[in-house]
């Protein structure tokens, strides 16, 4: 979005509020125009609406956050920031709040005018005159950048650094996260331990064989698929793209013709003589940490 926008001079028009008259009995005629002038400056998005919820008002951060200029927001119903995540029930439950005279308080994914999708935390209040709700606030928070930093805060935590894998407690997770899911489906999920023999060389040249394995299988997994590194010289593959034992079977072989390659950059070949083992769910078991040993015994049963 473009943020270098050019504002309208549109007039800011004054805010009803059941104390306007406060302004007068204090002898400060100059307080409302204060209020106003803070509030276009504030960093957080705000309009105001009437009753029937059409936009009569709304601030310099509504334009940054939005691509709308305020004269093109003045004048409509706020459904144009739409993004269609949300539901019908979510607007109602909305509506019936703030016409009762609650505050209403979400997280809300809008559009703004050039269709991207955007995360604010939205409060709306109603604002009354002589004792009857005359408009609504509406201000919005931008959180998109917050909860992308909470995500990737969240990744990182999740992520084995030497191979961009997931970790082994993300892999338990994910593995019995898939398997629940797989159990409401009645679906199927394939699970591979690959191990190797331990690396005779350097710490240095060890971490960066497995940064390139850890590549090498990242780039062969197909759609929801997941890996982990489980640490030593052992992988996992969590796979919902097979349909038998024979398919789980040649995806494992196709991944240990890929970590046969060589590793130019070494100067040296590692004898890395990697087994694959297998455990199908659910005819293997149902439990992730059943499946997973199952799947550890194979590899262990395998020959060289």
């Amino acid at each position: 979005m473009n943020t270098a926008t050019s504002y309208p001079q549109v007039a800011p028009r004054p805010i009803p509020s059941e104390n306007a008259g406060v302004v007068g009995k204090y002898g400060d005629p100059v307080l409302e125009h204060v209020v106003i002038a803070a509030l276009q400056q504030c960093r957080n998005s705000m309009f105001l609406t009437d009753a029937n919820g059409v936009i009569v008002w709304a601030n310099r951060a509504f334009e940054e956050l939005t691509g709308y200029a305020v004269d093109e927001a003045v004048g409509r119903n706020p459904r144009f920031l739409k993004s269609g995540r949300q539901g019908r029930r979510y607007y109602q439950q909305m509506w019936d709040t703030i016409r009762a005279g609650h505050v209403w308080s979400h997280e809300t994914i809008d559009r703004d005018r050039y269709g991207s999708l955007y995360t604010i935390h939205q409060t709306i209040s109603p604002v009354r005159q002589n004792g009857r709700i005359s408009h609504y606030l509406s201000v919005h928070e931008d959180v998109s950048r917050k909860r992308a930093l909470r995500q990737e805060e969240e990744r990182a935590i999740r992520t084995d650094h030497l191979t961009g894998l997931l970790n082994t407690t993300a892999f338990m997770d994910a593995l019995s996260s898939r398997l629940r899911t797989a159990s409401a489906e009645d679906g199927m999920l394939a699970i591979l331990s690959i191990a190797m023999v331990e690396s005779q060389m350097g710490p240095d040249s060890t971490a960066l064989m497995l940064g390139e394995i850890g590549q090498r299988i990242r780039a062969a997994m197909i759609g929801t698929d997941e890996a982990g590194y489980l640490g030593g010289m052992q992988f996992g593959l969590i796979l919902e793209s097979v349909g038998s034992r024979e398919e789980a079977e040649a995806f494992g072989e196709a991944i240990v013709q890929e970590i046969h390659q060589p590793f130019p950059f070494l100067g040296e070949c590692p004898q890395l003589a990697p087994r694959v083992g297998i455990a199908l769910y659910p005819e293997d078991g149902t439990e992730a940490g059943s499946l997973w040993q199952r799947a550890d015994d194979a590899v262990v049963m395998r020959p060289r």
